[in-house]
């Protein structure tokens, strides 16, 4: 029997899926420069909360989701297996003041 939450995870967790076997050879999805991409999340769990947007503490800017690493890296480092982690996502400040 499925909880309420599950078909909502099972969404997440089967876009990653396909979107992953359309290009299973991708370890990086780098999106920085196409404004409005948005991480392709592994499961609900670990989500990013799209109200906490994180700012830099010297010019007021948010940040942008910029790349992701995907779990395809494991076939490249096997030693990675041993870590319990489905996407690493990367997002990164635009600053309006040079630091």
């Amino acid at each position: 029997m499925h909880k309420e939450g599950d078909l909502f995870k099972d969404q997440f967790f089967e876009l990653f899926q396909w979107v992953s076997l359309q290009e299973y050879l991708q370890i990086l999805r780098y999106t920085r420069h196409y404004p409005g991409i948005s991480p392709l999340w592994y499961g609900k769990t670990g989500i990013k909360g799209k109200d906490k947007k994180e700012t830099c503490k010297h010019c007021g800017g948010e940040t942008i989701f910029e790349f992701q690493i995907m779990p395809q890296l494991f076939n490249y480092f096997p030693v990675l297996v041993k870590v319990d982690w489905g996407t690493i996502i990367i997002y990164t400040l635009i600053c309006l003041l040079t630091i």
